[in-house]
């Protein structure tokens, strides 16, 4: 990985809240009794809600049962006015971590090359959001993917493991409405098309509308936790048409992380 830049920020870390959430293991919602969303694939639950009447965060249950809290957050550059949160100078960036410990971020797209993945306008609006990451191309046999790398610019694995998942919305147009979620341990590094069979992956359907979609790292089969370079969000093998946007990557905790 060719380092980008020396240290950036992009987010400080708040507690999001609002929104509909589901359990991937018990199907259920943290407000409502039941889940209303997507079914199981290849073994593996997946939850999704449609966007709700309030904005972006998480509000989600863990698959222990507790009420995690969100700690990492890519949000607009908007809403720096956040006390202590400092400014983004690259916009692929952002900061994550836990009281005043930080990991530098940074969001790539691969496609035919590899770019950076400035946040663009969402029109309309997302509930709170204007911004979010996006997606979107046709005739790519390889297809594309979104990724978070966790600690740039050197790519090195990060421990996840005092976490219990993450959660994102994403929306999506095109042939097949399917993404697939991988954690990556940077070994051969990140984002890259061939080769994805090999990495700890969950299948998610995705849909026109936004939707809000939280995975237990338990349904990452043969993940190791304790070493993940990147989070990564692919798209469109085989050529078809796509159009991908994620917003509010958002790590889990079992309980309120200090």
């Amino acid at each position: 990985m060719v380092p980008r830049l020396g240290w950036v920020a992009l987010a400080w870390l708040v507690v999001a809240c609002g929104g509909r959430a589901y359990d991937t293991k018990t199907r259920q919602s943290a407000t409502a009794g039941a889940a209303a969303g997507g079914e199981a694939q290849g073994g593996v639950g997946v939850s999704v809600s449609h966007a709700g009447a309030s904005g972006g965060g998480a509000g989600a249950m863990s698959a222990a049962g507790s009420s995690p809290t969100p700690i990492l957050n890519d949000f607009d550059n908007e809403q720096s006015d956040e006390p202590g949160r400092p400014e983004a100078p690259v916009p692929g960036a952002f900061f994550w971590g836990v009281g005043s410990s930080y990991h530098i971020g940074y969001w790539f797209l691969h496609a035919l090359t590899q770019s950076d993945a400035a946040p663009v306008p969402i029109e309309p609006p997302r509930d709170g959001s204007t911004e979010a990451r996006r997606a979107s191309g046709s005739g790519l046999d390889s297809g594309a993917v979104l990724w978070a790398q966790l600690d740039h610019p050197f790519g090195r694995a990060v421990d996840l493991s005092p976490f219990t998942g993450i959660t994102f919305w994403a929306r999506f147009e095109g042939t097949d409405p399917t993404l697939i979620v991988s954690l990556n341990d940077g070994a051969n590094g990140g984002g890259q098309l061939e080769g994805r069979d090999a990495l700890p992956s969950v299948v998610v359907p995705l849909s026109e509308e936004w939707q809000q979609i939280t995975l237990g790292f338990d349904d990452f089969e043969k993940a190791d936790i304790s070493k993940v370079g990147s989070i990564e969000f692919f798209v469109g093998k085989g050529g078809g048409r796509f159009d991908v946007w994620i917003d509010d990557l958002t790590l889990m905790c079992p309980a309120p992380c200090h």
